[in-house]
């Protein structure tokens, strides 16, 4: 969403974070990779935040959600992932579930 002259067709997030909340450890998880740096520094998360940015986007999106997420304990952030997509207009959006196997392995999908 931040370089839309990109060659995408098409974009797939798999279970990703959305905000500081997520990374930073700045929500009541206290949970995050990021968690060296101030919760309220706005210039450095402003750079990190895709939910501020999928909005932009102007391919469709995918999104691939466990109803275990993989870190949150919650799923929230694909809530408001998807939401922020839809709201600024991409052309297409959904969650898809993430499944352990495919439905029928032995036959093509249609």
């Amino acid at each position: 969403a931040r370089y839309p002259d990109l060659p995408v067709l098409f974009y797939i997030d798999w279970e990703g974070p959305a905000n500081r909340d997520d990374t930073g450890g700045c929500g009541t998880e206290r949970i995050g990779h990021l968690q060296g740096h101030a919760c309220d520094d706005e210039a450095f998360w402003s750079e990190r935040e895709a939910v501020e940015f999928i909005g932009a986007l102007r391919v469709p999106y995918l999104r691939v959600q466990s109803a275990t997420d993989h870190v949150q304990s919650s799923n929230a952030h694909a809530v408001d992932m998807v939401n922020a997509a839809v709201r600024g207009g991409v052309p297409w959006g959904r969650v898809k579930p993430q499944r352990s196997r495919p439905r029928n392995p032995t036959r093509e999908q249609t």
